[in-house]
């Protein structure tokens, strides 16, 4: 899915596809300089009358032979579809590019394939709008995956800075966050983001979104359950209320294009 809509504000959700677009980002040798953010394009949809989640997957597997037959690589992508939480979106389409240098390229790509059905085809389905957003993995759980493992769920939070607070606060809550999520073993996620918006717009201006992946819904309220009644728990939620005012929401997230490989 590659179309330039109206431009409105990134939703509440991102980072099912950070963990497996990021891994090897987190990997990184801590003396070397820092890679250039990866890239997110979401697109924040809601189904047209009578459409439903079959309908968009049928899009999908047309919008791959399409671009098979333009001899088109695609950036591996994600669904994510709402489970609770208040929002104006249903579901949303993310794809992940490594670097905006790597964003540009494939939109310039994909601008010059013949792609237009593929676009029509999203189009009957789905009504959407779009925004890119770089993003930053800070925390990993090591874990191995599981056959058949392919729908994790998404905790996110869509956050303003509070009065007086700014990006000079963010590194700090970062590494407390990370320093608590490493003391908790077990019950933490398997991946926690914070996702910085390159575009925006709408009566909200977002300033970040912070993304927890979890394995499935008993992972995350054992998670929830674990932070909320323990004292560095309660110290971590005083410091991220100082830094941040949010509203948050839970997705179920899977893959939907593979990573095709992108320079």
């Amino acid at each position: 899915m590659k179309r330039t809509k109206n431009v409105a504000r990134l939703p509440v959700a991102l980072s099912f596809l950070l963990l497996l677009a990021l891994g090897n980002t987190a990997q990184a040798d801590s003396h070397a300089a820092p890679p250039p953010p990866a890239i997110l394009e979401a697109f924040l949809c809601n189904y047209n009358d009578g459409k439903d989640a079959d309908d968009l997957m049928s899009a999908r597997d047309f919008y791959l032979k399409q671009a098979e037959k333009a001899g088109l690589a695609l950036p591996q992508a994600f669904v994510w579809s709402l489970i609770k939480g208040g929002g104006q979106y249903e579901v949303l389409w993310f794809n992940v590019h490594e670097n905006l240098k790597a964003y540009g390229t494939a939109t310039d790509a994909y601008a010059a394939a013949d792609m237009e059905a593929a676009d029509e085809r999203f189009d009957s389905v789905v009504s959407c709008a779009s925004n890119i957003a770089t993003v930053n993995q800070f925390f990993e759980r090591e874990v191995e995956p599981e056959e058949g493992d392919d729908v994790v769920v998404v905790s996110s939070s869509a956050c303003q800075f509070r009065h007086g607070v700014g990006p000079a606060h963010v590194p700090d809550l970062m590494d407390h966050i990370a320093g608590v999520l490493g003391e908790m073993g077990d019950n933490t996620p398997t991946g926690t983001f914070m996702a910085d918006p390159i575009t925006g717009g709408g009566p909200v201006q977002i300033d970040r979104f912070l993304f927890n992946v979890n394995d499935d819904m008993s992972s995350w309220t054992n998670f929830i359950a674990g932070l909320v009644s323990s004292e560095a728990g309660q110290r971590l939620g005083r410091h991220f209320n100082m830094v941040f005012n949010c509203t948050s929401s839970l997705w179920a997230a899977q893959q939907v294009v593979e990573d095709a490989g992108e320079e």
